[in-house]
């Protein structure tokens, strides 16, 4: 089998574009269910274990595309966070947009082939972060049906107020890169955002109204399992994959060096999920 395999930008400003992959199977025919792949906080399309989900899922005949957010460090090089200066001024909201953004450009047909997708028949994945993109977007979107969330956030992380009051007065608050050394800058208007909207995750969940998959590890070192049962007891429908064994990335290594059995039974539940739902 043949996986096709286009690349698109989308413009949104001077400095910033959504840049993505769009795969499928060669040789179709007919429109299919497309299933768009969102990544999560210091992640990109290009990241460990991205590109093996989006060519699985259009192996099992979705059309898949796995993109990155404007504003999530990658820019031209897309292996590389080049462009902390866009990093430091991403939010939510902005990735909010950006997945509206798509899913404008999909329904238009600007993203092509065009024959090859259903604009109407649409599910969003968001890992880690991404989670959260993709629970608001479907939240209040017609255009998507269904929606999966693995190893997502149920609530913004917690600052002490010393880090927010010294994170206000600096402008600038840095996390450590691990895998790269670097130092990035997270913005005022993240925090601000954060503070005077704690319950933007559980609010989007309960009003869901459309199915949702939660699959999380319960060794999860970055997000606790926990959190993967308050994102299913608030959606009204809701269905709860827990993977024993897992850790935050399912087992996967960026460079990505092949796929684990963790890896795997997220792929099968999401095809099975989306198979149904789509």
């Amino acid at each position: 089998m043949t996986i096709e395999l286009n690349k698109f930008e989308i413009p949104v400003s001077d400095q910033a574009a959504i840049r993505g992959d769009l795969r499928y199977q060669a040789g179709s025919i007919s429109e299919r269910p497309l299933v768009i792949i969102a990544h999560g906080f210091k992640g990109f399309k290009d990241h460990s274990f991205f590109p093996y989900l989006g060519e699985k899922l259009a192996e099992d005949g979705f059309v898949t595309i796995v993109f990155n957010f404007s504003h999530n460090g990658i820019g031209s090089d897309s292996q590389e966070f080049d462009r902390l200066d866009l990093f430091k001024n991403n939010t939510f909201k902005r990735e909010q947009d950006d997945l509206k953004i798509l899913l404008d450009k999909i329904e238009s047909r600007a993203i092509t082939p065009s024959s090859v997708y259903r604009p109407n028949g649409i599910g969003l994945v968001g890992h880690s972060r991404g989670g959260v993109a993709v629970l608001t977007t479907g939240a209040r979107d017609s255009r998507v049906r269904a929606v999966a969330t693995l190893a997502s956030l149920a609530h913004f992380p917690e600052f002490s107020k010393e880090d927010i009051d010294r994170w206000r007065e600096e402008g600038v608050y840095y996390v450590e890169n691990k895998r790269t050394g670097q130092m990035m800058p997270l913005g005022t208007e993240l925090l601000e955002e954060m503070l005077s909207q704690p319950d933007m995750i559980e609010n989007a969940a309960k009003n869901l109204n459309k199915p949702l998959l939660v699959i999380h590890g319960d060794s999860d070192e970055t997000v606790p399992v926990a959190a993967a049962n308050k994102l299913a007891a608030w959606a009204a429908d809701s269905q709860l994959t827990i993977i024993k064994g897992a850790g935050h990335t399912f087992g996967a290594v960026h460079p990505f060096s092949g796929p684990t059995a963790e890896l795997n039974e997220v792929v099968k539940e999401l095809s099975r999920f989306f198979g149904k739902t789509l």
